[in-house]
């Protein structure tokens, strides 16, 4: 390879590296936010900073791992907040990453969440099979 595409293909290399520790940086940052919003009570807060979270981490790739860490996070902000029409959709998007291969060591708990959620809302045959997978793991 020539010296100027080596140079050339160096600089890419190393500015994309850069940019991508960048974004996960911010991600990081995001988290953490988040994570001190939920501390002083601020779930609304906590849930638009997971949001943001969440968007850059799709931005990266619709598989990108973080994204079941927001769901799971987001899922657990609304429940506390007793808002479980939102938190279910929330907790199913999560499993079915999971299921399509993302893997998360988590899922038993965000399958435990999910049925929790289900029976806030009078959901029990979905309550008891989400359980009963949370078991079989």
């Amino acid at each position: 390879m020539p010296r100027r595409a080596t140079l050339f293909l160096a600089i890419a290399l190393a500015t994309a590296t850069t940019a991508a520790i960048a974004q996960d940086q911010s991600w990081n940052d995001l988290r953490k936010a988040s994570s001190a919003l939920y501390m002083k009570r601020d779930l609304d807060g906590a849930i638009a900073l997971e949001k943001k979270a969440l968007a850059l981490a799709e931005k990266d790739s619709p598989r990108d791992p973080r994204i079941l860490k927001d769901l799971g996070a987001m899922g657990s902000l609304y429940a506390l907040q007793h808002k479980y029409d939102a938190a279910i959709p929330v907790y199913e998007r999560a499993i079915a990453l999971n299921d399509a291969g993302v893997a998360d060591p988590r899922l038993k708990i965000v399958l435990n969440d999910l049925a929790a959620a289900y029976r806030a809302v009078g959901r029990e045959a979905d309550a008891k099979k989400a359980q009963a997978r949370a078991a079989a793991l």
